[in-house]
């Protein structure tokens, strides 16, 4: 049996969660990538969470984000149980959407690191070698995102 998780309020990390199976649950489509941004976005108002990065592959995705309040499993909980339902039903099916095992949350104790991973985070899709640019990515990320 693994350790319980510590939960630190304020602290920043980089969250990765697989779909079961690594299935392509997640491909990008417009009406999928507004189930993504309304399900994070309301699972952090419930929660305090700050996001900060977020790339939604086809079959995974990344998060950097802070949790001021030590409410991380919680925010994750009502973002990964939202977005199955609707990627539920969105595809017609009952079956589990996430990877049995638990999402990945690697603490980031360095504003470098924190830097590194909003990077990293962003520029997947490019590394991945899935497209030229981040903002070509038709997945939701936030490399998108315009203010």
């Amino acid at each position: 049996m693994s350790l319980p998780r510590q939960l630190l309020p304020g602290a920043t990390y980089l969250v990765t969660r697989r779909c079961t199976q690594r299935q392509f649950l997640l491909r990008p489509a417009p009406l999928l990538n507004q189930i993504v941004a309304f399900c994070l976005a309301l699972a952090a108002w419930r929660t305090g969470v700050r996001l900060h990065a977020v790339c939604v592959m086809s079959n995974h995705w990344h998060l950097v984000l802070t949790d001021p309040h030590a409410r991380l499993p919680e925010c994750l909980h009502w973002a990964h149980t939202y977005i199955a339902r609707c990627v539920n039903l969105l595809y017609d099916r009952t079956e589990n959407v996430w990877d049995p095992r638990e999402y990945s949350a690697v603490l980031l104790e360095h504003p470098d690191d924190v830097l590194d991973k909003i990077v990293y985070t962003l520029a997947h899709p490019v590394t991945a070698h899935l497209v030229a640019h981040a903002r070509d990515w038709p997945g939701f990320h936030t490399a998108a995102l315009s203010f």
